[in-house]
């Protein structure tokens, strides 16, 4: 009896041409559900970017990675994921700079700048006095300068 009812008219009806027919790769989203995803993209960019403009104006203005920031935010946001833990922060830097990632076109020369700079003023003492130290105390260090 299904065999009738396929042959009879489901087969052919409009459902099975505009949905099945086409297949999932052709499927295009209402325009609500379009519009409702950007504005959810665009909230996570404008979230993403302001964690990494405020992760920036914490270091020093010598090692600030405006380069990274603003080329590779996946990097970026990485490396504030492991900042509070320098010697993690290290190892990540260390694999990011090594030949084991392959293809390094992407590290120009300003971008490879600044994570080599990073990566020196996480090893140095001067970087673990200045991540003990209070939020305040850098914000008012960085005025002085």
């Amino acid at each position: 009896m299904l065999n009738k009812q396929w042959e009879s008219g489901f087969r052919t009806s409009r459902l099975a041409r505009d949905s099945f027919d086409a297949g999932f790769a052709s499927y295009v989203p209402p325009a609500e559900d379009r519009d409702a995803a950007a504005a959810a993209e665009a909230l996570a960019q404008s979230v993403r970017r302001a964690t990494i403009d405020a992760w920036i104006v914490t270091l020093p203005g010598h090692v600030r990675p405006f380069a990274v920031a603003s080329k590779l935010e996946r990097i970026a946001l990485n490396l504030i994921a492991r900042w509070s833990e320098p010697s993690v922060a290290i190892a990540y830097l260390d694999h990011v700079l090594s030949e084991q990632v392959g293809n390094r076109a992407w590290l120009s020369g300003d971008i490879l700048g600044e994570l080599r700079c990073l990566r020196a003023f996480l090893r140095s003492p001067t970087s673990r006095e200045w991540l003990r130290r209070p939020r305040d105390a850098r914000d008012q260090s960085l005025t002085q300068h």
